[in-house]
């Protein structure tokens, strides 16, 4: 069995983004950082996704977009 330091979190919200930073805004809560070295955010911002990936700090880095 293969353990992770941290686990895996799915979020569905929209990507908007601000200047170089991207972030996911879900309702009601304060948005998500988001930062990728697999996926091009700037090609989901304005739409709403489901971002999998793994948090450092309170970065969210993105593994998969759907």
């Amino acid at each position: 069995q293969t353990q992770t330091e941290t686990p895996n979190v799915t979020l569905t919200g929209i990507i908007i983004q601000a200047g170089n930073l991207y972030s996911l805004t879900i309702s009601g809560n304060p948005p998500t950082v988001l930062d990728s070295r697999r996926v091009n955010l700037a090609d989901y911002v304005g739409k709403t996704v489901s971002v999998t990936g793994q948090y450092s700090g309170t970065t969210l880095f993105v593994d998969k977009i759907e």
